[in-house]
C-alpha cells in the first residue's frame, strides 16, 4: 500500500474513519427501523381510537334523533 510518496498511514487513517462512519449508520438504520415500526403500532391505535369514538358519536346522535322523533 505504500509506495513510497508517504501515504499509506493516511489511506489506513482514512479506512479507519470510514468503518467507524460506516458502523456508525448501520446502528442509526437498527434505530429507524425500530422507530418506524412503533410509530406504525402507535398510527393504528390512534386510527382504532379515533374511528370507535366517531362511530360512538354518530350512533348516540342517531338514538337521539329517533328519540326525538318518538321511532
Amino acid at each position: 500500500m505504500n509506495k513510497g510518496n508517504g501515504l499509506g498511514e493516511d489511506c489506513s487513517r482514512e479506512l479507519e474513519l470510514l468503518e467507524r462512519i460506516d458502523a456508525k449508520m448501520d446502528k442509526l438504520g437498527k434505530r429507524m427501523d425500530g422507530l418506524e415500526r412503533r410509530a406504525a403500532t402507535a398510527g393504528a391505535v390512534a386510527g382504532g381510537v379515533s374511528g370507535g369514538l366517531a362511530g360512538g358519536v354518530v350512533a348516540v346522535g342517531i338514538l337521539y334523533i329517533k328519540a326525538k322523533l318518538g321511532w
